[in-house]
């Protein structure tokens, strides 16, 4: 649960000690076949540091983080590498802007998934730039042929951009 501590001697009879506690940034959950309602879940800091567990919360007060498989033991490990964990919370967040509201982020390993409010999925391969990522999204969001679809945003299965350039999506019906 602590991030920082520092122990210093002020003078020969005074030892001073600081303490930093970690601060919740978001959750790890182990079981998010309910997106609305994950369970054994965990707190993760801004780094992706695991490092307490964590209360049951009801609809989303925190975002959601998990592997699969999920980590037999969680605590006091790292969910991703920090630098590729620090660029993931700018892009789910940005994803708002175009309409798209993630609930859950999964690692599994050299694919990453992102389950929409709606329970649709968006699948891409982990080593592609999350900025590749949003622009496929943007274009395939505004393509003419998605537009046309009556409610495509709410019947939408999974967008799949695995595979370069190429956009593969499937409807709930």
């Amino acid at each position: 649960r602590l991030s920082f501590v520092s122990i210093s001697l002020s003078n020969p009879h005074l030892l001073s000690v600081t303490i930093t506690e970690r601060d919740p940034f978001a959750l790890y959950c182990t079981n998010v076949v309910e997106i609305n309602n994950p369970k054994d879940c965990y707190f993760l800091d801004k780094t992706g540091y695991i490092f307490s567990e964590a209360p049951s919360f009801s609809g989303g007060v925190y975002f959601v983080y998990t592997n699969e498989p999920v980590l037999d033991t969680p605590l006091r490990k790292s969910f991703l590498n920090k630098e590729i964990f620090s660029t993931i919370e700018p892009f789910v967040t940005s994803l708002g802007q175009i309409g798209l509201y993630p609930k859950v982020f999964i690692n599994k390993g050299d694919e990453f998934n992102l389950v929409l409010s709606n329970g649709a999925v968006v699948r891409w391969k982990s080593n592609t730039d999350l900025v590749t990522i949003q622009s496929d999204l943007e274009s395939f969001l505004v393509d003419p042929n998605f537009i046309k679809e009556k409610n495509a945003l709410q019947r939408i299965l999974y967008i799949d951009l695995r595979f370069g350039n190429k956009v593969f999506y499937k409807f709930r019906d």
